[in-house]
């Protein structure tokens, strides 16, 4: 696989390596070699109602809980302590639905929508390095910092209706656009289909985009086609955009015909994975080989059953689970006269009252 990234040609996920499970039972439960949960603490000072955002960042865990027209940033740590909040609403910022953790200037980029600016605050939640007026903050969906003066992001319509990724320094400056297509849109807000449209690994950056069957690297400022999906396509063969396309309406269409676009792109030492709305693509780095399949929940006594995954945690992905989850699983176990053990029974116990919960799971 180290060749496979190495070289310029992309590489190939086709029938000749990728086995297509779709139409028939694939237990993904089963493909758990451990896993593990941690529950996130809530207090008087921490109350998570609806997250919005999370990103694991080294052994810390930054949280973006948003209801209504109010939003809070909490930091965790890796085991589910709160830490502390960062900023206050009506004092710090306005309103944030998105956060860049800048690990490289030790700050969290805190996105405004309403100030149409970036604050910046230290990890310990004081906002004191200023902020940045950014007037197309409210379009990023995912940005990483690669260097201390560098990040990458992806971003939803523009002014020009354009979606496509860009770079931009540390304050947020625009550097250039990567790529762009026009699109087009009654909704002139943020649309995207993705939700975890960049994955940094070992030194690759790799990047997927909506209506494409091309995964990116990005390298030496520019992208570099890396994968291209046959056995899982998001388009079909003679598919091209073409003026401005309405792409809520392109989206359903595609859906319609079982042509998925990509959701999300995560790496790991043995796999590649990638979302497509209600299917994923498991690929094995070491055996080069993989299966698509659509996902569906298996009932095991002692596993909880991998749902979309967030983020990493090292070699570790990640899901986030709520009560309501949990409450459905416990239901959907006891219809099926399957028992909780071990771990899964410990779960149980918590209770389902407000709980937020991370699983962790590494594949075998």
């Amino acid at each position: 696989m180290g060749c496979v990234c190495e070289t310029e040609r992309p590489y190939l996920l086709d029938s000749t390596n990728i086995v297509d499970m779709t139409d028939k039972d694939f237990d993904l439960s089963a493909e758990v070699k451990n896993w593990d949960y941690v529950v996130l603490e809530q207090n008087d000072s921490c109350r998570l109602s609806n997250i919005s955002r999370l990103k694991i960042v080294g052994d810390e865990i930054f949280v973006v809980s948003v209801e209504a027209m109010k939003s809070d940033i909490y930091r965790f740590s890796i085991d589910g302590k709160f830490l502390n909040k960062i900023g206050r609403q009506g004092y710090d910022y306005n309103f944030v639905t998105n956060i860049v953790v800048d690990t490289f200037n030790h700050r969290v980029c805190l996105l405004d929508i309403i100030d149409r600016a970036v604050y910046f605050c230290d990890y310990d939640g004081k906002c004191a390095y200023g902020k940045a007026s950014c007037p197309w903050v409210g379009k990023v969906m995912d940005a990483d910092f690669l260097s201390a003066g560098e990040l990458v992001g992806y971003y939803g319509f523009t002014a020009d209706s354009q979606v496509g990724y860009f770079r931009a320094d540390s304050s947020f400056l625009m550097l250039d656009t990567l790529s762009v297509y026009p699109v087009s849109c009654d909704f002139k807000g943020v649309l995207n289909f993705s939700e975890h449209a960049t994955d940094s690994y070992d030194g690759n950056v790799l990047l997927i985009k909506p209506f494409s069957d091309t995964l990116f690297h990005y390298r030496n400022a520019v992208l570099e086609p890396a994968f291209i999906t046959k056995a899982a396509s998001s388009v079909p063969a003679d598919f091209a955009i073409s003026g401005y396309m309405d792409c809520i309406w392109l989206k359903e269409k595609l859906e319609g015909e079982e042509y998925y676009s990509k959701t999300s792109v995560f790496e790991t030492g043995t796999h590649l994975w990638i979302g497509y709305g209600p299917n994923r693509l498991m690929f094995d780095k070491r055996t080069e080989k993989g299966v698509y399949f659509k996902d569906k929940i298996f009932y095991h006594s002692d596993i909880f059953p991998p749902l979309n995954f967030v983020e990493r945690y090292e070699e570790l992905l990640v899901c986030h689970v709520g009560a309501k989850e949990i409450q459905s699983l416990q239901e959907g176990m006891t219809n099926c006269n399957v028992s909780a053990q071990g771990k899964l029974n410990e779960l149980f116990q918590h209770g389902n009252d407000g709980l937020q919960v991370l699983m962790f799971y590494e594949f075998r």
